[in-house]
């Protein structure tokens, strides 16, 4: 990760206590010798200070959740790797990932009660999560998933953006991914969800594992169900209500999980969209004719403008940053058009 070879498992072992007095040491001066690592030591405690939260919240103990909280706190306040205290008391509440935790009671018992999380994650990251039982969720930038600190029945979960979950199987109870547009119903399987609520956006369903079932409303609001076979994709137009099944390129469809934005023949929308959630930008195409390019390539860390290049030298379209922002998100994404 640096010149002193310092890995982010060994950073959250130092922010969760568990490293050794050689590892203490060696972080600390890692953190010391430039602001680039203090950043990203920064980003690698909001983190982990996150995931404490919502370990702590999984067994619904609000008083030991908050008893937590204050000694995290409490910690900082003999902290001075990151300077002042004022500073990072007021980045904490910032983070990189935001996770949100609260409670729905049922009755006055505490032991009926349920807790929620949410997490969100911001432009250009990918977080992962375990839910509690023990389905594996990877998390796509600018997305938002919600699910309860324990599943009573079906397993219900819901999504805003884009993610990936691998399931585990329950012979009784069915798993269920509720989005904006639709509902991926499974027992146990691999999926990728990509369902941003832009609009006109499209939504799509990735199988690569199992069997899934899509649910939508078409626009005379009869309930349709889709039956899914691996390697394919479904995509709902949110305007006409129907969907298409295609076959999938998954390797393109999933590379988001590692960081990476893999090109294969890959069409102009498809190719811009994957950039969008990356970079948190909105493209404007003003030429329809350009959506007959596709494009191929590999971009591992690059900039968002090394990108542009490679679609301006193989296809001779043109770029230009807009002045205005994307009023219908959240983020503000900047517009780019294209020409």
């Amino acid at each position: 990760m640096s010149e002193n070879r310092i890995s982010e498992s060994m950073l959250v072992r130092y922010f969760t206590g568990s490293a050794t007095a050689a590892e203490q040491s060696a972080v600390e001066a890692w953190i010391s010798s430039s602001d680039e690592n203090r950043k990203l030591a920064e980003q690698i405690h909001y983190i982990s200070f996150a995931m404490d939260t919502v370990e702590t919240m999984r067994h619904i103990d609000v008083a030991a959740a908050k008893k937590r909280v204050h000694a995290r706190i409490a910690a900082l306040r003999r902290c001075r790797i990151f300077g002042t205290l004022q500073r990072v008391a007021a980045l904490l509440f910032v983070p990189l990932l935001a996770v949100t935790v609260f409670l729905a009671s049922h009755g006055n018992g505490s032991d009926d009660a349920i807790g929620y999380v949410e997490l969100r994650t911001s432009a250009g990251m990918v977080s992962t999560v375990t839910l509690p039982d023990s389905t594996q969720v990877w998390l796509n930038a600018n997305s938002c998933l919600k699910y309860p600190t324990r599943f009573v029945g079906d397993r219900n979960v819901t999504l805003v953006g884009e993610a990936y979950f691998k399931v585990t199987r329950n012979g009784r109870d069915h798993f269920r991914v509720h989005t904006p547009t639709m509902q991926v119903e499974v027992m146990g399987t691999e999926f990728n969800v990509d369902a941003y609520d832009y609009p006109g956006r499209t939504a799509r369903t990735t199988l690569v594992k199992g069997s899934v079932n899509l649910l939508y409303a078409d626009n005379d609001g009869k309930s349709r169900i889709v039956a899914m076979s691996p390697g394919q994709c479904a995509a709902l137009d949110g305007a006409k209500r129907s969907v298409t099944l295609n076959t999938a390129d998954v390797e393109s469809v999933v590379s988001w999980r590692d960081g990476k934005i893999v090109l294969n023949h890959t069409s102009l929308a498809d190719a811009l969209r994957m950039i969008e959630n990356h970079f948190n930008v909105r493209f404007d195409v003003k030429n329809p004719k350009l959506y007959e390019h596709n494009f191929t390539g590999v971009f591992v860390d690059q900039s968002l403008e090394t990108i542009l290049d490679h679609f301006r030298y193989s296809s001779h379209m043109h770029f230009r940053r807009s002045v205005t922002h994307d009023s219908a998100s959240v983020a503000g994404r900047e517009i780019i058009e294209v020409d």
